[in-house]
């Protein structure tokens, strides 16, 4: 993905980063994309189903950004 660099205007050592044109398109292309899949894995599941795996998926992420305990 390509993107331009250019200096922060109120600070000499920060180096700001945008998106171009062709990288915004291939942003606004993958959030297509993975919006098409997610309808389609959801399509087999309950309401409460889908409510539930969220919540799970919730719960999993949040023990990936939790320190591991000793056990």
């Amino acid at each position: 993905m390509k993107g331009v660099r250019s200096p922060h205007p109120g600070h000499g050592r920060v180096i700001m980063t945008e998106l171009t044109k062709a990288g915004q398109k291939a942003v606004a292309e993958g959030t297509k994309a993975a919006d098409v899949v997610e309808r389609q894995m959801l399509s087999v599941l309950s309401a409460e189903e889908a409510r539930l795996l969220c919540e799970l998926l919730k719960r999993c992420a949040a023990a990936l950004e939790d320190e591991p305990s000793e056990t």
